[in-house]
């Protein structure tokens, strides 16, 4: 666009260029679902608005906000020409007097213009030119919708936006093994106690799900089958301990209070606002409101029965209980950020609370653990455990139950509580910086805890790499007042919500303290939303090692391929139709970490020109390979071949279509430089492609003599 360059207005100019871009775009709502890098801008379609009123000068109204894009940019003909002819006839000699003239207007279709540009047509199933969409697609992911999270048969895609892009390392491993092993891969680790994919349903519920679409009764047990690949895909105490809590899973709503009512995750289609999404389980606030947050929940030390159950587990003091290790162990996942790491924005990251004894009146009573890692608005990653031995009853209106004032403080056991001697601290914080992280850039966490250490009671591993996470501990063989009413059994993820006593003092001193209809309430509720995608969420007993990730990026180095047809129908007794060209778009991985990626063009080859098997490549996306010929803009490997009609697996040799195959070979880049250098972190992103044929004969539209 060739406009000026200055850091002071770099996001002004990035924004106009947006804007541009995404006028042009046909995909509408790139970053409701934090995009990667590659397919990110800083505006999108969905965000081109206008104020009514506007238009017709009069004063705009900011209630009635309008959609104010215009329709796509078009770089190409779209087939369809105007020719304007003029006749005349002329008298003999030096004047050449006209003596009749007529004017004829035609709109006259050339070729025909066929694009894969939505998730349903890039998702489309084939079976043709000796390749078929099961076995030619490889290590890649399409978007918007999770597809694989839903029932593919009857959930086929967006269609209105859509890519490709490159899996996951670890989704590409699962994808590729057979469904009914996949348990194997995490029953031979023998820490592992947690493991959560948020992608894949298993086979028992995938058959069951579409027996119940297949039908048009019963729409309660559709969603509730839906739901379940919110459930974690291993936990090694039993399939109990897979369940979340949700009024799906206990059958009734969480709570009769309306400030603890915690809302479902949604996995249906964007459209209608999911929290799963291809890449992993995403909690914002460009989608939910804080005050009605969602995020998942899982149980922590028991399965509780009830949404009023507290979870206690009566003073069990073995490590390896649930699925959280009470004393020792570690947790780990892949975290795509929102926002930079230096913007003050606050992301509550994950969660959990370890109930030994339920909340009471003796000094015995409330008794328990709680875990808690998020990103401050400093830039600042803060990891912090807590050992408690008293709480506040639920309901707390002007003194507690026992009297506590503030988690900042500690407590001994000389008012009668039997402290658990294996728990050294009473309290230990610790923080990281990362503010010199991107948004929608991913990053590898992973969090071990040791109870009964006097020194390195947590240790903080960012992108594979123990960094010095200095701790801060407060109150050797002692116990925290809890600043939270009624805690819970749970492990939560995505966000977090507490129900806080004190709205301004504790852990917390900030947060939404409302009800959900906004009305102010005296108990503080922190309601706190990720504000990022979480993916590959593990738990781990003792001290971590490694995870899955083994130590790799987290796209997988394989090359991804991904393969797809068009079908072009042909009149009846044609047999060939001629090729113009093909077009695709596709954004480059280009930077990581502020740094450049190292990357390999990925390559687009055609099957099945001329007739022929053999693949061809084509060298330039934007069709002007090949040299002469349509203005330049051919590939010559294509343009002027022809188009054979054939049948196909799926239509019979009788049906009169042709098959244009195509493949795309592409690889994720890789970083230069930092922890993750040399690892896969920037997937490219597939975005169109488009393919035009002649018609046999030019077809006219309209015909008419102009007077």
């Amino acid at each position: 666009l060739n406009l000026p360059s200055d850091s002071g207005n770099a996001w002004y100019y990035e924004m106009m260029r947006s804007i541009l871009i995404a006028n042009a775009n046909p995909n509408t709502r790139i970053n409701k679902i934090n995009p990667n890098t590659p397919a990110y801008r800083a505006v999108d379609k969905s965000g081109l608005v206008k104020l009514a009123g506007h238009d017709d000068s009069s004063t705009p109204n900011a209630g009635d906000v309008r959609l104010g894009h215009t329709t796509e940019f078009c770089f190409d003909s779209k087939g369809i020409f105007e020719i304007t002819s003029l006749a005349q006839i002329k008298g003999a000699g030096e004047t050449k007097e006209v003596f009749s003239e007529a004017v004829s207007r035609s709109v006259v279709k050339v070729f025909d213009v066929y694009h894969h540009t939505t998730q349903e047509q890039f998702e489309q199933p084939f079976r043709a030119v000796q390749k078929t969409s099961v076995s030619s697609r490889e290590n890649v992911t399409s978007w918007p919708d999770p597809i694989d999270a839903l029932q593919p048969e009857f959930y086929t895609g967006s269609r209105q936006d859509g890519r490709v892009e490159i899996s996951g390392k670890i989704d590409a491993e699962i994808s590729g093994s057979n469904p009914s092993t996949r348990d194997t891969r995490w029953s031979n680790n023998a820490t592992l106690r947690l493991a959560h994919t948020f992608r894949f349903r298993d086979e028992a519920s995938t058959r069951q799900l579409r027996n119940l679409l297949r039908g048009s009764s019963n729409p309660e047990a559709k969603i509730r089958e839906l739901g379940k690949v919110l459930d974690a895909d291993y936990a090694q105490k039993g399939s109990t301990y897979k369940k979340r809590y949700s009024s799906y899973t206990w059958g009734a709503q969480d709570s009769a209070l309306e400030e603890e009512v915690i809302s479902e995750i949604l996995i249906d289609e964007v459209a209608q606002n999911s929290d799963i999404v291809p890449d992993g389980l995403n909690s914002s606030m460009f989608r939910t409101s804080a005050l009605g947050g969602r995020f998942l929940r899982l149980p922590a030390m028991i399965f509780r029965q009830s949404p009023a159950d507290q979870g206690a587990v009566n003073r069990n003091y073995n490590n390896d209980i649930g699925n959280l290790p009470y004393y020792n162990g570690a947790i780990s996942f892949w975290i795509k950020l929102e926002f930079n790491g230096d913007d003050p924005t606050f992301s509550g990251l994950m969660g959990a609370t370890q109930v030994q004894t339920a909340v009471g009146q003796n000094p015995s009573d409330s008794e328990g653990s709680q875990f808690w890692v998020w990103k401050n608005t400093e830039g600042q990653l803060r990891v912090t455990r807590i050992y408690y031995h008293q709480a506040f009853a639920k309901g707390y209106t002007g003194q507690a139950i026992p009297l506590i004032s503030n988690e900042d403080e500690q407590s001994s056991n000389e008012e009668g509580a039997e402290t658990d001697e294996q728990k050294y601290w009473a309290r230990t914080d610790t923080v990281v910086n990362v503010e010199n992280w991107r948004a929608h850039e991913w990053h590898h966490i992973a969090i071990s805890y040791d109870d009964q250490s006097a020194t390195n009671r947590i240790r903080v591993f960012v992108d594979h790499e123990n960094v010095d996470a200095v701790n801060h501990n407060i109150g050797e063989g002692m116990f925290c007042a809890l600043n939270e009413e009624e805690p819970k059994d749970q492990i939560m993820i995505g966000g977090f919500y507490r129900d806080q006593a004190l709205a301004n003092e504790g852990l917390f001193k900030f947060g939404t303290n409302f009800t959900r209809q906004g009305t102010p309430t005296a108990p503080s509720i922190k309601r706190v939303l990720a504000n990022a995608t979480i993916d590959e969420f593990r738990i781990y007993l003792g001290q971590y090692t490694q995870d899955d990730s083994r130590k790799g990026g987290y796209y997988t180095e394989r090359p991804a391929k991904y393969s797809n047809v068009f079908m072009v129908p042909f009149p009846e007794g044609i047999q060939k139709r001629r090729l113009r060209n093909m077009t695709w778009s596709m954004y480059p991985p280009k930077m990581y970490s502020g740094t450049s990626v190292q990357w390999d063009d990925a390559t687009m080859t055609v099957v099945n020109v001329d007739g022929q098997s053999t693949d061809r490549e084509l060298r330039d996306p934007g069709g002007r390979a090949g040299g002469a010929g349509d203005g330049g803009r051919n590939n010559s490997q294509l343009a002027g071949k022809y188009l054979f009609a054939t049948g196909s697996q799926d239509y019979g040799s009788d049906f009169n279509l042709g098959f244009l195959g195509y493949e795309v070979q592409m690889r994720a880049g890789t970083a230069s430089g930092g922890p993750l250098s040399s690892r896969a972190m920037v997937s490219p992103a597939l975005d169109d492609l488009t393919l035009t044929v002649y018609l046999p004969s030019a077809r006219y539209l309209i015909s008419e003599v102009v007077e």
